[in-house]
């Protein structure tokens, strides 16, 4: 983090300049509070620095969005970074809880059906009543 301005495409047309000064002074003024509420947020300060630059970004790209005023403009800037992370927070669930197959290549389907069998002979030498309460229950209970 520099403090070197973006130029976006959404600037066009406005004055760029003016935009480009009030993103600077919103760094100079809050990137390091920002900087420690991330650090608080998130496992890494890799990931710390990455979700207070997304969160400069969104400013840059919309800062007609940014409220005027001290207190506003770190409030608005706050609750952005707190956004991001919460984001983050829930892309990493999803990644955990995605069931990851196996490559198709090391599934041994000799064992597959080994396991298989034995199961069914488990079942076999259950009694008839048993054996189909095991069948119908969900689980195999």
């Amino acid at each position: 983090m520099t403090g070197e301005v973006i130029a976006l495409e959404g600037s066009i047309g406005r004055e760029a300049g003016d935009d480009a000064e009030r993103l600077a002074a919103l760094f100079d003024a809050h990137h390091r509070r920002l900087f420690a509420l991330a650090c608080r947020m998130c496992r890494t300060r890799e990931d710390a620095r990455d979700c207070v630059q997304e969160t400069f970004l969104r400013a840059a790209r919309r800062p007609e969005l940014v409220p005027p005023g001290a207190s506003s403009e770190e409030a608005w800037l706050v609750r952005v970074l707190i956004n991001i992370c919460r984001d983050g927070w829930r892309r990493q669930v999803v990644r955990q809880a995605a069931p990851v197959d196996p490559p198709q290549a090391s599934i041994d389907h000799e064992a597959s059906f080994i396991a298989r069998s034995l199961v069914q002979m488990a079942l076999e030498r259950l009694p008839p009543r048993r054996r189909a309460r095991c069948r119908a229950a969900p689980g195999g209970r």
